[in-house]
C-alpha cells in the first residue's frame, strides 16, 4: 500500500508534525503488517514536497522492506527512483552493505557506507534513504544512548527525519526495538489497522511508549481493510465488466465523480 504524499490524511499528518515542532518522528505499530512504512514513506515525501530534506530511516532491522519497496529489481542491483532520476544501489560483500553508484546522468555520485548509519542522498534533490544499516549500526543503536546520538547526527544533516520501527508488542530479539527507537526521536505516530489490531495491543503499546519515555503525537486509524462505501460501490459496479463492459465502466466513472459519495463524514 502507497499513501499519496498530497492526500489530505497525510496533510493532516504532516501539519500535526511540523505543528508540534518536531523534526525527527518515529512510526510505530503495536504488530507487524499495520501500515507503519507506508505513513512513513508519506510523511517522508511529504517533507520533501515542502522543501526540506528529509530522510527516512528503516529501523526493522529484522525484516526491512524500505529499500526493496522504494526499489526495481535489476539483477544484483536495485534502483530507487527520485526526482532527479534513477540512483542504482549495489549491494557488496563487505560490511558497507549497500553503496550509492549512480546518478541520473550514470556518473558517479560518491559513496556513502552504511555499516555506521551514514545515509545515501538520493541524486541531488532533499530525499535520502537509510534501508540497510550494517550489523555494528545495529548493535550500537541497541543502546538508546547510542541511538539518541544517532538521531541528533542525521538531525544535523537533515531538516526532517522519518523512521520506519520494529513493532512493540511482537518485539525484535536482534534488531533495533521500536521502543528504542520511539524513545530516541522527538515524538511518534502510532499506526492501527482498523478492525484488526487487538484493543488490548493498542493499550500495551501505549503504555511501553510511555514507560520508555517516547513521546507519543497521536494515533493513525489504517482503513486498508474497510473501504470506503465509494470503493466498493465501484468495485461492485466493476463485476459487471464481463457481461456488460461499456456499461460497467460508465457506471464505474459515475460513482466515482459523484460528490455525494465523496464526502467525508
Amino acid at each position: 500500500m502507497r499513501l499519496d504524499p498530497r492526500h489530505p490524511e497525510t496533510e493532516a499528518l504532516w501539519r500535526a508534525v511540523t505543528g508540534a515542532g518536531v523534526r525527527s518522528i518515529a512510526v510505530v505499530a503495536a504488530r507487524p503488517g499495520e501500515g507503519c512504512s507506508s505513513v512513513a514513506e508519506a510523511l517522508w515525501r511529504r517533507a520533501a514536497c515542502a522543501g526540506r530534506s528529509a530522510l527516512l530511516v528503516d529501523l526493522n532491522t529484522e525484516h526491512p522492506g524500505l529499500g526493496a519497496r522504494l526499489g526495481r529489481p535489476r539483477g544484483g542491483e536495485r534502483q530507487l527512483v527520485t526526482d532527479q532520476g534513477v540512483v542504482t544501489l549495489e549491494r557488496r560483500r563487505d560490511p558497507g552493505g549497500l553503496r550509492l553508484v549512480a546518478g541520473r546522468r550514470g556518473t558517479e555520485i560518491g559513496e556513502r557506507r552504511a555499516a555506521m548509519g551514514e545515509a545515501q542522498r538520493l541524486g541531488h534533490g532533499g530525499l535520502g534513504l537509510l534501508a540497510e544499516p550494517g550489523a555494528a549500526a545495529i548493535e550500537a543503536w541497541r543502546d538508546p544512548a547510542r541511538l539518541r546520538e544517532a538521531v541528533a547526527g542525521w538531525l544535523r544533516d537533515w531538516d526532517t527525519v522519518v523512521i520506519d520501527t520494529a513493532p512493540l508488542v511482537a518485539g525484535t530479539a536482534q534488531g533495533v526495538p521500536g521502543l528504542a527507537a520511539a524513545a530516541a526521536a522527538e515524538a511518534s505516530l502510532l499506526v492501527i489497522l482498523a478492525g484488526r489490531t487487538p484493543t488490548s495491543a493498542v493499550r500495551e503499546a501505549s503504555q511501553a511508549l510511555r514507560k520508555a519515555g517516547a513521546r507519543l503525537l497521536g494515533t493513525v486509524m489504517n482503513d486498508r481493510d474497510n473501504p470506503s462505501l465509494r470503493a466498493e460501490l465501484e468495485r461492485q459496479a466493476l463485476r459487471l465488466a464481463r457481461l456488460a463492459p461499456a456499461m460497467a465502466a460508465g457506471l464505474a466513472r459515475r460513482i466515482r465523480g459523484s460528490a455525494l459519495l465523496g464526502m467525508r463524514i
